[in-house]
């Protein structure tokens, strides 16, 4: 099952590194989002933490976001 995410930054003075490796190596984004302002989950399937300097979005459930928290409950 693939998942989306996606990073925004409200600029570029916070990021560090952003790497395409060769092949199908991967990639790495390194940077600062800053002081942690909040997270929600929306609709239940999307988690959302948001910094200061930016946010981080990934395609997760409430379920799964609490069965990784209590790895014994979850399937």
């Amino acid at each position: 099952m693939g998942r989306s995410f996606s990073v925004e930054i409200n600029s570029k003075r916070y990021l560090d590194k952003i790497s395409i490796l060769d092949g199908d190596e991967g990639v790495l984004i390194e940077g600062e989002y800053g002081e942690l302002c909040y997270l929600s989950l929306h609709e239940d399937k999307l988690l959302e933490i948001q910094g200061s300097n930016g946010v981080f979005r990934i395609e997760l459930t409430r379920s799964e976001l609490t069965g990784l928290l209590n790895p014994e409950e979850y399937p």
